[in-house]
């Protein structure tokens, strides 16, 4: 058994045959893993990326073929010239264009959206009427937890109040992002007597 050790290549063989290495090695990987179980960032719903790009430009009050020629068509030529793109997918609805671009599973997405706002900002041959381009990467989230702000109050308070509760929470240290939902921006209302409108 012992020749049959001596007479083997490889680098199983060579641990066989230097006890002192191989236990050096097992000891580096086994301090080496008991070190980052304490800097390793643990997640029990990850923010994950779908590698999925969108490029949103508003054209208020043009129909969908004004969009398509005057938005889509542009932003599909400036675009299709980035490296790392897999498809792209446009669609033109009334008064608004949504370009949708699949990145190629090899290429870094952080680069191609780069690249892309690069491209986009470059078109200076849109419409008047349009507005600035949202350009956004694509990701998902799952809800960890909801909170419920209730009680005998006016919006505003509750609302203020959901407020901070949000501030308090996103100040831990474990709790990367928490949003106030349903809830209506606040309206400023201007009253005028009839006597100054008489005036």
């Amino acid at each position: 058994m012992k020749e049959l050790i001596e007479d083997s290549k490889g680098p199983l063989a060579w641990f066989a045959r230097n006890h002192v290495a191989a236990n050096l090695l097992m000891l580096l990987i086994m301090v080496g893993g008991f070190m980052t179980i304490f800097t390793i960032k643990v997640e029990f719903f990850p923010e994950m990326s779908v590698d999925m790009i969108t490029v949103s430009v508003p054209y208020l009050g043009a129909s969908p073929s004004e969009v398509e020629q005057g938005v889509a068509l542009r932003l599909e030529e400036a675009i299709d010239s980035v490296y790392g793109i897999k498809r792209i997918r446009s669609t033109s609805a009334e008064g608004a264009c949504i370009v949708t671009i699949e990145v190629d599973e090899y290429a870094d997405t952080k680069d191609v959206l780069d690249n892309v706002k690069a491209e986009v900002d470059r078109i200076i041959t849109f419409p008047e009427e349009t507005e600035k381009a949202i350009i956004t990467e694509l990701t998902t989230r799952q809800e960890v937890l909801i909170l419920v702000v209730y009680g005998n109050a006016s919006e505003k308070t509750l609302k203020e109040l959901a407020n901070e509760v949000r501030d308090e929470l996103t100040a831990m240290d474990n709790i990367s992002q928490a949003n106030v939902v349903a809830v209506r921006n606040y309206e400023i209302s201007i009253e005028v007597s009839e006597e100054n409108l008489r005036r």
